[in-house]
């Protein structure tokens, strides 16, 4: 799973600064903030650019980006919920 430690203020930051294609995420309707409750391992650097073929864009890529080195079913172990508003 991953994630941001960027502050996200619409879709376009997210498709465009995070490159998330829309095959990946049809819909952006909301940013969910995560506190930590224990150390987590993850890996962390930019987001590198990406092609999506579908909607036939450049995503320029360059915000930040967290990958949790948990499997799914223990990530909510590490994180609360502190925060859920609409994109």
């Amino acid at each position: 799973m991953f994630g941001s430690l960027d502050a996200i203020p619409n879709q376009g930051y997210v498709r465009n600064k995070l490159a998330v294609k829309d095959a990946w995420k049809p819909e952006l309707d909301r940013v969910v903030s995560f506190e930590l409750t224990e150390e987590l391992r993850v890996k962390s650097g930019p987001v590198g650019p990406q092609v999506d073929k579908e909607s036939g864009k450049y995503l320029s890529g360059g915000g930040s980006q967290v990958e949790m080195q948990v499997a799914p079913p223990e990530r909510m172990k590490y994180l609360k919920i502190i925060n859920e508003e609409p994109l």
